[in-house]
């Protein structure tokens, strides 16, 4: 029996010449035995061992369970040469199934499915002990992990189980619950709207003035804003936090502006010569101090203009309180004229361009 073959081309002793002749001479085998007819491939030895390789397995290598194991002819390839397979039985549910022969080397348990390999595994592993159900008394099993993990030694089959235990009267630990149980503790609040005296807990006796949302609602429309606002200092505050916001994450910040006062503002600046500055004119005047845009400023007179639509008044016909207090504001800081306009009434415009 040959066991090596020689390369004519260098002449190195291989068991095998394919894969050298690709790799060492970037050769195929048709090219080789065209300039070589002679030569030989591949020695004798490595043609038996694949060819008992797709023989029947001898039964020194089969698997040692009882496993039936009977020869099964496949389909025959171009070469009229017999695949073979083989039927065995599933270690679960005797169920049978046909395999190939590398997989009687690779395994030693068949199974027919995912099913039958999973119930096998717990079966095998199984190391927790069966338990009964505290509430109904049904047997359960549970493993140990879980019997070392469970420091009260209740168990439940399922969580319907367990809220039952739970809330029962029988339950002495948990089942006696709310103004049941002995150390239970109320405190008493009086309603600040309707003076009625009524029971909360004592975590919430600090936060609770009102005994329902009705009380809540009617005393916040009685009693004056200032108690539920926050102080000027703080809105101010926020205002000015809110644009710096607004400017980081879009680089500019563009107020609502009604295009009617543009047209008015425009249209005074051409009859006075004034240059006033205005959404539509160098856009609106911010005072950054204080975080508040105007609606039209001339910085050389140090004059400010505010058109004001219905919904800056109240049902009365006076003017929000707002409104009122950001008035304030602005003349004090700038120590400007402040005038406004409402949408009704433009007469003071008029009035206004003949003075300029």
């Amino acid at each position: 029996m040959i066991e090596e073959v020689e390369c004519l081309e260098c002449g190195k002793i291989l068991k095998s010449i394919p894969n050298h002749l690709k790799k060492k001479h970037n050769m195929i085998t048709s090219e080789y035995l065209l300039k070589y007819p002679n030569a030989l491939l591949t020695s004798e030895k490595v043609k038996q061992e694949m060819r008992n390789s797709h023989k029947i397995i001898d039964n020194m290598m089969l698997p040692k369970n009882k496993i039936k194991i009977v020869c099964v002819e496949g389909k025959k390839s171009q070469n009229n040469r017999v695949f073979e397979k083989y039927e065995v039985e599933c270690e679960m549910c005797e169920h049978k199934i046909i395999i190939h022969p590398y997989k009687l080397k690779q395994n030693r348990y068949f199974f027919c499915s995912r099913n039958c390999f999973h119930r096998s595994k717990k079966i095998k592993t199984k190391s927790g002990i069966t338990v009964n159900c505290t509430n109904c008394g049904t047997e359960i099993y549970k493993n140990r992990h879980r019997l070392k993990r469970n420091k009260s030694q209740h168990y439940f089959c399922s969580h319907e189980c367990f809220k039952v235990w739970y809330v029962g009267s029988n339950n002495s630990k948990y089942g006696i619950r709310g103004s049941k149980h002995p150390r239970y503790k109320i405190t008493k609040c009086v309603c600040k709207c309707c003076f009625n005296i009524f029971d909360v807990k004592p975590y919430e006796s600090i936060k609770r003035k009102f005994c329902s949302y009705k009380c809540s609602s009617d005393w916040r429309k009685i009693c004056p804003r200032e108690n539920f606002s926050h102080t000027e200092k703080s809105r101010k505050k926020m205002r000015l936090s809110a644009i710096k916001r607004i400017k980081d994450q879009y680089g500019q910040i563009f107020p609502n502006y009604s295009l009617k006062a543009c047209k008015l503002f425009n249209n005074l600046n051409r009859f006075t010569g004034w240059n006033g500055q205005h959404a539509e004119n160098g856009g609106e005047f911010y005072i950054e101090e204080l975080g508040y845009f105007v609606d039209y400023y001339e910085k050389n007179l140090n004059l400010i203009l505010e058109y004001d639509e219905p919904h800056h008044y109240n049902s009365d016909g006076t003017l929000r309180e707002k409104d009122l207090q950001r008035q304030k504001e602005i003349t004090e800081f700038l120590g400007c004229k402040f005038i406004r306009i409402k949408r009704e009434n433009l007469s003071i415009v008029y009035s206004l361009a003949q003075v300029g």
